[in-house]
């Protein structure tokens, strides 16, 4: 919709093309020419005349009825560098030198990037914009035949969003790097947050079933969804191993306090999980204007908190128990080890099942 191009065509006008030979044997150059052409049309200002307390410029040029037809042109005649064998001015008519033709020409240049370009611009109704590009490149390959010299390409917000790519997933990267140096200092392990943290990639499962099922692809929108799904689903991560953390502190056995913590922690992981998807399901749906741009983001959080919820109960646990057997054989564990029954560490317990 709103469908709009820059062209605009151009007034008509007339073009004196200079006869380079022709206009060099007779003496005469293509400076004398524009000048003499600019003076008699357009006029050269000579001088000003004050009247009272005003002025006003001296024009010197044609008369009005002498600068009304392109016929007119004939009737002009420039001065040669070559003399009369009398010593008087030899005058070369201006159609011997000179050929007229007949054209168009732009009131406006529009360049982009040093070259002529022409914008087509509009907004989009109910669809996004990736899916736009995608049948809109499709339908020109078929349809659209070029003619040498020029060339067709994507900008505004198609041309932001390929340039947005590589910004976005090295901000991905980096935050997935904060999420864990912040996890390993809250831990005081390397190796606890790593069960975590490879709980990610059961996000990304799910954002790419929602994007199949909702019928959208990748674009801006659906990756900063995705960046926003890293931190939604590290939390049920997190909720599991610090329970669990906390009841092997108070003496718990390893695999009872993961059950322990899946079973106290089940009920505030679907409730968080459930809010979110509930939060993002109007959005999902495109209700309103506008919402194709943002349904991306809705599909991609919603596929990844469903799969990531069903996952994370099961695959966190396992990660967590196998990095733990990793971590008691590179690092020897004391006597008083966290599995041993009944030995607590002296102090208050930080947490209790209630919590």
């Amino acid at each position: 919709m709103d469908v709009g191009s820059s062209f605009k065509p151009g007034q008509p006008e007339v073009q004196v093309q200079i006869k380079q030979d022709a206009a060099a044997d007779l003496g005469v150059s293509t400076a004398q020419v524009g000048d003499v052409l600019n003076t008699l049309f357009s006029g050269v200002v000579v001088g000003q005349y004050d009247d009272g307390g005003d002025s006003y410029d001296v024009r010197v040029r044609l008369g009005e009825g002498q600068r009304q037809n392109v016929e007119d042109l004939d009737n002009i005649y420039l001065q040669s560098e070559y003399g009369s064998s009398g010593g008087s001015p030899n005058l070369i008519p201006l159609s011997q030198v000179s050929e007229r033709t007949f054209s168009t020409s732009p009131s406006e240049l529009m360049r982009y990037d040093k070259q002529g370009d022409i914008e087509l611009t509009a907004n989009l109704e109910g669809i996004s914009s990736g899916d736009f590009s995608s049948i809109f490149a499709g339908r020109v390959a078929q349809e659209l035949r070029l003619p040498p010299g020029y060339q067709l390409f994507a900008a505004g917000t198609s041309e932001m969003q390929g340039e947005s790519f590589s910004s976005i997933g090295i901000a991905l990267v980096l935050g997935v790097l904060f999420m864990f140096f912040v996890l390993a200092a809250q831990f005081e392990s390397f190796i606890d947050p790593f069960a975590i943290i490879l709980s990610l990639p059961l996000a990304i499962i799910g954002a790419i079933l929602g994007l199949l099922i909702g019928g959208s692809q990748i674009s801006i929108m659906s990756l900063i969804g995705i960046i926003m799904l890293m931190g939604l689903v590290a939390k049920n991560a997190i909720l599991l191993i610090d329970f669990a953390k906390a009841e092997r502190k108070r003496g718990t056995e390893r695999s009872e306090s993961l059950i322990m913590a899946a079973r106290i922690r089940f009920r505030p992981i679907m409730m968080t999980s459930l809010a979110m998807i509930l939060g993002m399901t109007p959005l999902a749906l495109k209700l309103g204007s506008g919402s194709e741009l943002r349904a991306p983001m809705a599909h991609v959080i919603i596929g990844g908190l469903i799969t990531s919820t069903l996952l994370t109960l099961v695959v966190v646990p396992v990660i967590y128990t196998l990095l733990d057997d990793i971590q008691g054989r590179l690092f020897r564990r004391p006597a008083g080890n966290l599995d041993q029954p009944g030995v607590a560490p002296s102090g208050p317990a930080p947490f209790s099942s209630s919590q």
